[in-house]
C-alpha cells in the first residue's frame, strides 16, 4: 500500500471507531479463539437484532483477542460516556437477549455480566 492509501485507511478507521452522541458501540471478540467458542453466531444474532429494532445508535464492530479467552464470546457495550459493560460465554440467545435488554431498553443483563 501507498503511505496515501495507508493515511486513508488510518483516517477511515477512527471515523469508524468515533461513538456519536447518544450512541453504543458494541464489540465482538471474532479473533479465533472467539470463533472457536462460536462468536460468528453471536455477531450474526446481534446484527439481526440491531436492524429489525431500527437501532441507528448503535455500531457494531468486530475485535481480536482481549486475552480473556476462556471467557469467549465476549461482547462488549461501550456507551457515549466510556462506560464498559462486558458479556462472556455469550450465545445466540444471550445476544438477543442483550439486544431486547441492553440496546433497546437500556436495561443491563446482569446475569450475563462478566466477573472475574
Amino acid at each position: 500500500m501507498k503511505v496515501e492509501e495507508l493515511k486513508k485507511l488510518k483516517e477511515d478507521t477512527l471515523k469508524k471507531m468515533a461513538i456519536a452522541k447518544g450512541a453504543l458501540k458494541v464489540t465482538v471478540g471474532t479473533a479465533t479463539c472467539g470463533l472457536a467458542a462460536g462468536a460468528k453466531p453471536v455477531l450474526t444474532e446481534l446484527e439481526a437484532g440491531i436492524k429489525k429494532n431500527g437501532l441507528k445508535n448503535v455500531s457494531l464492530v468486530q475485535v481480536g483477542c482481549n486475552g480473556r479467552c476462556t471467557f469467549e464470546p465476549l461482547v462488549e457495550v461501550i456507551a457515549e460516556d466510556g462506560t464498559k459493560i462486558i458479556y462472556s460465554n455469550v450465545n445466540s440467545d444471550i445476544a438477543k437477549e442483550i439486544v431486547e435488554s441492553h440496546l433497546v431498553k437500556k436495561e443491563v443483563v446482569k446475569k450475563h455480566v462478566m466477573t472475574e
